[in-house]
C-alpha cells in the first residue's frame, strides 16, 4: 500500500518541483512571480523532460554530489531567505503557488503541506537509528533527532527572513539565486524519477528484483508522462499546493498503518499512542483539504 501510494505521490512532487524551478527563472526576470495560467508551464515541462530523459540513460550522480547536494541545498536556501527572495508571499496570491484570496487559516494549512512534503525526505535524519535490531531507545533517539533537525531548520530559515534587509534584490542576484535554484531542483528531479519507477516496480511480482538492478525504461517514460500530466495540472490559481497533497497524503498514509498496527501489536502505551496518531492523522486531513482546496 505504501509503495502504491508513493508510486503516484513522486510523480505529483515532481511536478511540484518542477514549477517551483520554472517560478524561480520567470520571477528573475522582473522581480514578480507569474500569474496563474500556463506562462510557467513550459519551462517546468522543460525542467520534467530535460531530467526524465537523463533518468533514461545509465548515468548516476556521483557520490561526492549526492552527499554534498543537501547542504548546498540548505545553504541555497538561508541565501534566499536571507535576501527575501522570491519576495513577500502576499504577492504569490492569485499564482501556481498560491490561491487568489488567501486566509491566514489557509497560509497555516498551506504550509504544513509543504512540511509533509518536506518531511519525506528529511525523515533520512532518523537514520542514526538503525533499521534493524534497534531498541525503543534507539528509535526513540532517532526519531527526536529528526524532528529536531527539522525545527532548528525551519525555524533558523523563518528567522533569518524575518530580518531579512528590506526591498527587492537587484536584478544579477535574483538571476543567481533563480539559476542555482533551479540547477538544485532538476537535480533533484533527475534522482526522484528513478526514484518513482523503482517504487513502482515493486507492486509487480518480480519487480523487487528487477528495482535492484534499476527500473524499466519504459517504467520511467510512464513516471515522466505523469509527472508531466500533474504539472499541466498545476498550472490552476493555486495548483502547485495541491500538487503537494501528494506526498502529503502519501506520508500521512504510511504513518497511519505504522499507528494501526501498533494499535494491534503493540502493548498497552504503544496501542493508546497509536490511536492517538491515527486520530491526529485523520483529523489534520478532515481540516486541511477543504482548505487548500478552496472549499
Amino acid at each position: 500500500v505504501v509503495d502504491g501510494v508513493f508510486a503516484v505521490a513522486f510523480t505529483a512532487g515532481q511536478a511540484a518541483i518542477a514549477w517551483f524551478a520554472a517560478t524561480a527563472l520567470l520571477t528573475a526576470a522582473d522581480g514578480a512571480p507569474p500569474r496563474a495560467g500556463t506562462d510557467g508551464l513550459p519551462l517546468a515541462l522543460a525542467v520534467l523532460v530535460a531530467a526524465g530523459a537523463a533518468a533514461l540513460g545509465p548515468r548516476t550522480l556521483p557520490a561526492p554530489v549526492l552527499r554534498w547536494r543537501p547542504w548546498v541545498t540548505g545553504a541555497l536556501a538561508l541565501a534566499c531567505a536571507a535576501w527575501a527572495w522570491p519576495g513577500d508571499p502576499a504577492a504569490w496570491a492569485g499564482t501556481p503557488l498560491a490561491p487568489s484570496g488567501l486566509t491566514p487559516d489557509g497560509a497555516l494549512w498551506l504550509a504544513l503541506a509543504a512540511l509533509f512534503f518536506a518531511g519525506v525526505g528529511w525523515e533520512a535524519v532518523t537514520g542514526a537509528a538503525p533499521a534493524t535490531a534497534a531498541g525503543p531507545g534507539r528509535t526513540a533517539a532517532g526519531v527526536l533527532l529528526g524532528t529536531a533537525a527539522v525545527a532548528v531548520v525551519y525555524l533558523g530559515l523563518a528567522a533569518v527572513q524575518e530580518r531579512a534587509a528590506p526591498g527587492p534584490a537587484p536584478a544579477p542576484l535574483r538571476w543567481a539565486l533563480a539559476g542555482a535554484t533551479a540547477a538544485v531542483l532538476a537535480s533533484y528531479v533527475f534522482t526522484n524519477v528513478r526514484t518513482a519507477a523503482r517504487i513502482a516496480a515493486r507492486l509487480y511480482p518480480g519487480g523487487r528484483r528487477s528495482a535492484e538492478r534499476g527500473p524499466a525504461r519504459s517504467l520511467v517514460v510512464a513516471v515522466g508522462a505523469a509527472c508531466c500530466a500533474f504539472a499541466w495540472a498545476g498550472a490552476r490559481d493555486g495548483g502547485v499546493p495541491l500538487l503537494l497533497l501528494g506526498p502529503a497524503a502519501a506520508a500521512l498514509t504510511g504513518y497511519a498503518l505504522g499507528a494501526a498496527a501498533a494499535v494491534r501489536h503493540g502493548g498497552p502505551a504503544l496501542r493508546c499512542a497509536g490511536l492517538l496518531l491515527v486520530a491526529v492523522l485523520a483529523g489534520l486531513a478532515v481540516l486541511g483539504v477543504p482548505a487548500l482546496s478552496g472549499a
